[in-house]
């Protein structure tokens, strides 16, 4: 059964609980019949059959994340079955679970292939330009190859002073040496890494995109269609605006709501990130999740790592692992990848300033391993709310 954090929110005894609304409250009827009018109508861009040419090849860059995936991806293909596109393919990042990895293939005629990304994988991968420091990008080639490709991504809120990608496209779907790249840019870099974001899709030629909204409870809301810079604009929200309520909490629950796809770690770190920002300083933090998976060893390590006093020995071992296992794999070009230190990074940060705990479906020794707190359960968060004047609740809060 799906997390849905409604059933769970009346346990709060703080003196005020109040809803940051950071997702929409309303619910998509009939997702596939939403998808395909929004293909039929998108914004700064003709129907998606004006686009799509006789013989075309398309790829659907696709987020797993995105709620009813498989719905969207219903409407999407019965929108290209009315062109003369020669077939399709679906590209998915490689957070996806092999659950939405198959619910994508039940969608697909048997001509056509669902793929998970791997960044180290050099025999995947097709060059496609350098960065402003020469460095190559490499794209999955399926991506390169396609003559359509079509992102699909989960609509996020977006601030000005932190611009991002809004397709998906870079970099989770490019190689693990750019990713890694991002990954240990500084924060004074992200309106550089975003301009590559949009140099890459340029330079791929991608011409519109679709976004799912999310819905409070992880459904969808709605799906629209459009060019980048419309679906850039749709979801850039001003941040100049004062607003007094709901305002920041001593405490803030964050619930990770949705289906198993939804319940992973790099989903827990995007929600604990969320909450940062609504938590007064030196706050509480809980995120709440079903997450059944332990964090992988390499994730366990990296936090061990981050709390040891010679960190940067470590790090520099770390650092020369990472080398002779890449060199094993293909090149030194091509790293392997392990999402573990991003998140491991993400989440021992914010432990940093803030108290973080987590619920999860897996014992609690594993989570303080991560050098973080557990609730238990229901009981064991009505007890903590207890001590706090005032706690707000973000639901969806991998969305927000």
């Amino acid at each position: 059964m799906p997390l849905n954090f409604s059933r769970t929110i009346d346990v709060l005894a703080s003196e005020q609980v109040w809803q940051y609304d950071a997702v929409s409250p309303d619910r998509c009827g009939d997702v596939a019949a939403t998808t395909y009018a929004a293909l039929h109508r998108p914004d700064d861009f003709p129907p998606l059959g004006s686009a799509i040419v006789p013989g075309d090849r398309v790829t659907l860059a696709v987020d797993p994340n995105v709620p009813m995936v498989a719905e969207v991806v219903r409407g999407v293909l019965r929108a290209i079955s009315e062109t003369e596109a020669e077939g399709v393919d679906v590209l998915v990042w490689d957070e996806a679970t092999d659950a939405t990895i198959e619910a994508i293939r039940a969608e697909l005629p048997p001509t056509s292939r669902v793929v998970r990304h791997r960044s180290a994988d050099r025999r995947s991968l097709s060059y496609l330009a350098a960065d402003p420091d020469a460095d190559p990008i490499y794209l999955n080639r399926l991506l390169v190859d396609a003559d359509f490709v079509l992102p699909i991504m989960a609509g996020r809120p977006i601030v000005k002073s932190a611009p991002r990608d809004v397709t998906g496209i870079y970099p989770w779907l490019a190689d693990s040496g750019a990713r890694a790249r991002y990954r240990d840019a500084p924060p004074s870099q992200s309106k550089a890494n975003a301009k590559m974001a949009v140099e890459t899709t340029w330079l791929l030629g991608v011409q519109m995109m679709v976004c799912v909204v999310p819905s409070i409870d992880a459904m969808v809301a709605d799906v629209i269609a459009g060019t980048i810079p419309a679906i850039d604009k749709r979801l850039t929200v001003e941040t100049d605006e004062e607003h007094d309520f709901p305002p920041p909490a001593e405490l803030v629950v964050a619930s990770l709501d949705g289906d198993t796809q939804q319940q992973t770690w790099a989903n827990a770190a995007r929600a604990a990130v969320a909450a940062v920002d609504r938590v007064l300083p030196g706050g509480t933090i809980v995120v709440w999740t079903d997450i059944n998976e332990s964090p992988s060893d390499a994730m366990l390590r990296q936090a061990n790592r981050d709390a040891e006093e010679d960190a940067s020995n470590e790090e520099a071992e770390s650092e020369s692992d990472t080398e002779n296992s890449a060199a094993k794999d293909d090149d030194m070009e091509f790293p392997a990848w392990d999402e573990s230190i991003a998140l491991s990074r993400a989440l021992t940060d914010i432990a940093a300033e803030y108290r973080l705990l987590i619920r999860a479906a897996i014992d609690d020794q594993t989570i303080e391993a991560l050098g973080l707190g557990s609730v238990a359960d229901g009981a064991g968060l009505c007890r903590l709310s207890k001590s706090f004047g005032g706690c707000g609740v973000l639901r969806a809060a991998q969305f927000a």
